[in-house]
């Protein structure tokens, strides 16, 4: 397996798990927010000092379309996982992750076309969520 795998096998498990630990952690969703934007930015700013020059080339409308729909997924995410029962939580989540998963799964058929393979990845897909949800 190479190293991106891995990687981003990983980045699935810390993803998959915080928004369990946050329903479970008291706090309100935009308290959470802003509580975990100052953790990761105290965090990542060592790691980003060294990519600075970036900036430079960088198309900031994409950037800035980024930071905004990132924004909107998680605020909305955020204020709707408090409260929720540690089931229901389990299930909206596959919900969100379902949906989260076809937008690059779409994109690849708009840049590629769709094959059989794809159409049935979409049927699996939605079997899965309806199983799992």
């Amino acid at each position: 397996m190479n190293d991106k795998i891995v990687r981003m096998i990983l980045a699935g498990v810390f993803f998959g798990t915080w928004p369990l630990l946050f329903n479970r952690s008291g706090l309100k969703g935009n308290l959470f927010t802003a509580i975990a934007i100052m953790v990761t930015f105290v965090c990542v700013i060592p790691f980003a000092m060294k990519e600075y020059q970036t900036y430079i080339l960088a198309d900031w409308r994409f950037a800035v379309g980024a930071f905004v729909t990132g924004t909107i997924g998680v605020v909305i995410f955020n204020n709707t996982i408090p409260g929720l029962e540690k089931v229901e939580a389990s299930n909206l989540f596959v919900i969100m992750m379902m949906a989260q998963i076809s937008i690059p799964a779409v994109n690849s058929v708009i840049l590629n076309g769709l094959t059989v393979k794809k159409f049935a990845g979409f049927a699996f897909a939605f079997l899965a969520a309806v199983l799992l949800g």
